[in-house]
Order: structure tokens, then C-alpha cells, then sequence
């Protein structure tokens, strides 16, 4: 109905895992391009595979069938560039090199259609992806149509993340994709990533609160808890992070200080700070 491939559908699907991920609104994601043409080299053989970088901006509010027409405009806007090879392009814009990490890229995505109609005589075969023994970006998400299907391969650094986090990546994919199926209008940001089951593990699983005593208050509570185990760590922020006793006591000099400046019960307190680990001694 958008006049778009599934390609490009699944790829925008995509794009919006990692905004959702990462809060990053501007997303390069590399596709690989195959039969690469070179001038005047008709019968040359190899591995003749470029890589295009696609950049989309991604704005929270707008309908997901909008920003699919933007993907599928970008694609086919760099798809007509594909002989400018990746290589090229790197040394025109003359970035910064990181050896711990491809340039301008740290994700890629893919797609393979089943292959159908060969015929070896009277020998049957099946293809299976080889898997490698090593990964060339941060993250890879390739879908292979298989038997009517799609099964999808994941490649991942391993020294950035494990396999329950992969898991649950893949988890919010698919959740993203049958949200985009129900409705393609909707907002970027009302999609849902939570299957049922994550959304009924945060909302009533983790929150049954009969299981915390009705006599105490939530300070209450937090300086048991901070008894226990005051060497843990009880908040992180990009500013550092607080173990249990640390919070604690810093909240303490916080309550010290509003007591002898009159503050009392049913005396409200304006609190105006950023989202950081002053807020959360602030509100404790």
C-alpha cells in the first residue's frame, strides 16, 4: 500500500529498533550492494560487493508510513551512487580513523531471498549461511527468506554484548513489526516494543507491592535496604554512581539542611534538577 519493497519495510522497521535503543535520531546503517559494475572490466570475477551508507532522521512523532516513503527515498536515491565505493567516499570525507571500530558505520542490515530453481540433476541440496568466526561491525541483522518465512541471522560483538541482550533485541523487532502491521499510521514513539509478556513482567509482575510492609514509608524501606547492603550499587548516571550507603548519606545532609531551613511535614518542596544522581538524593 506505501509502494515500498519488503526490503525497505523491514530496513525502516530497523532504523526505528535502534532509535528506540539508542534515543539517536540521526541513524547510518550500511546495506551491501552486490554486482558492483566497474568500467571497462565486463569479466572480471570476485567478491564485487560494495557498501552504501544510508542516513535517515528519525522524528519521534511522525507516522511510521511517512518515515517508510523517506527510507525508501533514501535507498533508492543511494542505490543510484552504488558504484561510488565505499572506500571513495571515506577518503572524501576524510574522517577520523578509529581502529576499533569501521568508519561511519557500526551497524549493517541485509536481506537474501531464497534461492529457488537450480537444479543439480538427480543431486538434492539445501543452503545453510557459513557462520563466521569473526564480525567486522557492532551489530548485523540479516533476513533470509526461507520456506514461505523469515529467519533471522544476528551478528554481534561479543565484546559489547551477550546473548540475552541480543535476544531481547530481536524480541523487540518482531513486536515492532506486528505494532507497524496493526497500524502503519501510528507515531514512531507509540510503537510498542514489549511482546505481552514483558509488558506484563514491568507492569504487574514487578510491581506487586503487597510484598513491602504498609507501615513503613519509602525512606524507610530504602535505609533497611541500605543496611544490607550499603556497598552496593544502588543508582548510576552518565555524572558516576552512588552505592547504597553513599545515597544514603548524601540524602541525609540533603534532609539535615531543609530541617534546619523549616521544612517539615505538609511543607512542600520545590525540586528543579536535571536527571542525574542529585535528582534521585533530591527526591529520597
Amino acid at each position: 500500500s506505501q509502494g515500498c519493497t519488503a526490503f525497505t519495510t523491514f530496513l525502516a522497521a530497523f532504523k526505528i529498533l535502534l532509535f528506540r535503543l539508542t534515543a539517536q535520531e540521526d541513524v547510518v546503517v550500511g546495506i551491501g550492494i552486490a554486482g558492483q559494475s566497474i568500467m571497462g572490466i565486463d569479466s572480471l570475477v570476485g567478491h564485487c560487493v560494495n557498501t552504501l551508507p544510508l542516513r535517515d532522521r528519525i522524528h519521534p512523532n511522525q507516522p511510521f508510513s511517512d518515515f517508510l516513503k523517506s527510507v525508501n527515498r533514501s535507498f533508492l536515491e543511494a542505490y543510484e551512487h552504488q558504484n561510488y565505493t565505499f572506500g571513495t567516499l571515506l577518503q572524501k570525507l576524510n574522517l577520523g580513523r578509529d581502529p576499533n571500530q569501521t568508519p561511519l558505520i557500526s551497524v549493517m542490515y541485509n536481506m537474501d531471498q531464497e534461492l529457488k530453481g537450480l537444479s543439480f540433476g538427480q543431486l538434492d541440496f539445501e543452503l545453510y549461511p557459513d557462520p563466521n568466526p569473526y564480525v567486522n561491525f557492532d551489530l548485523s541483522f540479516n533476513l533470509c527468506e526461507k520456506q514461505g518465512g523469515l529467519i533471522l541471522k544476528c551478528e554481534y560483538n561479543t565484546d559489547l554484548f551477550d546473548a540475552t541482550t541480543i535476544n531481547r533485541w530481536v524480541g523487540h523487532y518482531e513486536s515492532l513489526l506486528r505494532d507497524i502491521l496493526s497500524d502503519p499510521n501510528q507515531a514512531i514513539s507509540a510503537l510498542s516494543l514489549l511482546s505481552e509478556a514483558e509488558r506484563n513482567q514491568l507492569l504487574l509482575e514487578w510491581n506487586r507491592t503487597e510484598s513491602h510492609p504498609k507501615d513503613k514509608c519509602i525512606h524507610e524501606l530504602f535505609e533497611v535496604q541500605a543496611s544490607r547492603s550499603p556497598d552496593a550499587v544502588a543508582v548510576v548516571s552518565e555524572g558516576g554512581e552512588l552505592t547504597y550507603g553513599e545515597l544514603n548519606r548524601r540524602a541525609n545532609l540533603v534532609a539535615h539542611y531543609l530541617r534546619a531551613a523549616g521544612v517539615g511535614p505538609e511543607v512542600l518542596v520545590g525540586l528543579c534538577v536535571e536527571r542525574s544522581l542529585e535528582l534521585v538524593i533530591g527526591i529520597l
